[in-house]
């Protein structure tokens, strides 16, 4: 954690203070992303030992919130700094917060740390699970970075002025972020398994990226909140459910899974953007995303049932024993 916050705090410096040129640029954004590929397992291994079960729902939400809490930020940073005192302080006051960031996760050796549990689910094929749900998180992630990346153009299309697209993109995140803490708090007093919220989630996530696809401006706008409260809110739930199920190797096992979040947030953009461009139309671009929500959906199912049958369940809480 310390070494990923401090990465980060690095590369934010790299473009404040280098020249405005795509070279140094890429390496920045190089270095920021070797310092999330830190911090993300790490994150994970400090809920996993050292968070009491019984709030680790609840902790996985935090932190699965702060990446859109994150882009709100950075998008109020716009207008709040780099529009008046110039965008390179916007970058330095990153830096900051992440080297504060960083000397906070010393605090982190004060919290005891369990011994590592038994894997809940270590029987054969246990590598396969994971697999399933790496490509399960490619295609949830997909979706969700279709939504982040396109919604306001999308709304712009439709009929929306940009300024009321860009207040629904916020209203949306807020959206998100509630959902994923309110849904950590509620699998952490259940005993509701969180792959099984993962797929409702992201089947009803599809029904709402339909209902963008006829691009009426008021149906927009009212979908746009229950788009990211069930195809955002899912990242949390799903980490959750995996370092429960390899609660032996929880950085590797995130490690694994999240490879294949990364992999669907690079590639759908890029599939969703040349299918608006080749057909002129988000109507067709909403229904891949439908598409892709609907797969990872099936996907993340048959790992729950795998999981299922090879005796994974959830942690007992001190209440249940």
């Amino acid at each position: 954690l310390q070494l990923g916050s401090a990465g980060s705090a690095v590369a934010q410096l790299m473009i404040a203070v280098t020249p405005a040129r795509l070279p140094l640029l890429t390496a920045a954004l190089f270095a920021a992303g070797l310092a999330n590929t830190l911090a993300q397992p790490a994150a994970n291994v400090v809920v996993s030992q050292r968070i009491p079960l019984e709030r680790q729902g609840i902790a996985m939400a935090v932190k699965q919130s702060a990446i859109p809490a994150a882009t709100i930020l950075a998008g109020l940073a716009v207008p709040a700094i780099g529009l008046t005192v110039g965008w390179r302080w916007a970058f330095v006051g990153g830096a900051v917060l992440a080297a504060a960031a960083s000397l906070a996760a010393r605090s982190v050796t004060d919290l005891p740390a369990r011994p590592l549990r038994p894997a809940i689910s270590d029987a054969p094929g246990s590598v396969t699970v994971l697999i399933i749900l790496a490509l399960g998180a490619w295609l949830a992630a997909g979706h969700a970075t279709m939504i982040a990346g396109f919604l306001v153009d999308s709304g712009e299309h439709a009929g929306q002025s940009p300024s009321f697209a860009g207040l629904m993109l916020s209203i949306g995140s807020i959206s998100g972020i509630t959902s994923r803490l309110l849904l950590g708090a509620y699998v952490d007093r259940t005993s509701v398994r969180p792959l099984t919220l993962v797929v409702l989630l992201l089947g009803v996530g599809a029904v709402a990226a339909l209902l963008l696809a006829p691009q009426q401006p008021t149906l927009h706008a009212l979908a746009t909140p229950l788009m990211f409260a069930t195809g955002w809110a899912w990242p949390g739930l799903f980490n959750l459910a995996v370092v429960q199920a390899r609660a032996d190797r929880p950085g590797a096992a995130t490690g694994v899974t999240q490879t294949g979040t990364y992999l669907g947030a690079v590639s759908a953009p890029l599939a969703f953007g040349a299918l608006v461009e080749a057909t002129d139309s988000y109507a067709a671009g909403w229904i891949f995303a439908a598409t892709w929500a609907l797969s990872a959906a099936v996907v993340m199912a048959v790992a729950n049932r795998w999981l299922r049958r090879t005796g994974e369940r959830t942690p007992a809480r001190p209440s249940d024993q």
